[in-house]
């Protein structure tokens, strides 16, 4: 419902003959759905961490806290975790990722971010998944289109010609100015 366009007129008829006739939508959604998010808000979430076997310590838990709080906080993860669930409330599902990130480009650091997926229709999961979490997903992609130039200065080639890969003219895979990119997992 929150990604339809909901106001505009619908073809009705009575006998057969179709004719435009006004339609009137109510959201009544988006109130509740701004409740439970604001909610969110007021009062995030975060990661904890808790011993539990293995010779884990209440100091060494306290420690991983910390540096997940420290990355958390230089990811902006509230941004991350505030989509997933504004899309996990609307529409079912919400994704954020977690990624590794060079801290220099001449160094070999790297740095864990949280970032946001806008769009939960971006990520296409395992259909054979039972977890609710996802803990059991065999494959997953992550897709998102980019402009050829910013392809080119990102993996420094030139990307294939869309003629080569599209199979019907109506084919929402392909576009002629724009690249196709999947993070497969």
């Amino acid at each position: 419902f929150r990604s339809g366009d909901h106001g505009i007129a619908s073809l009705r008829g009575a006998g057969g003959e179709a004719y435009p006739a006004p339609t009137i939508t109510v959201d009544r959604q988006s109130a509740f759905l701004k409740q439970t998010v604001n909610a969110y808000r007021r009062a995030p979430l975060s990661i904890r961490v808790r011993p539990k076997s293995g010779g884990a310590t209440k100091q060494v838990a306290d420690v991983l806290e910390g540096k997940i709080r420290e990355i958390e906080q230089e990811s902006e993860a509230e941004v991350a975790y505030t989509v997933a669930l504004d899309q996990a409330a609307g529409q079912g599902l919400g994704y954020f990722r977690l990624v590794t990130e060079w801290v220099d480009p001449h160094s070999f650091e790297q740095t864990l971010r949280i970032c946001p997926i806008y769009s939960r229709f971006t990520v296409y999961a395992d259909p054979t998944s039972r977890h609710p979490a996802g803990l059991d997903l065999g494959w997953a992609f992550i897709v998102e289109r980019v402009s050829r130039d910013s392809f080119r200065s990102q993996y420094g080639v030139e990307p294939a010609p869309a003629s080569q890969w599209q199979g019907t003219g109506d084919d929402v895979w392909f576009d002629t100015e724009d690249v196709q990119v999947a993070d497969y997992f």
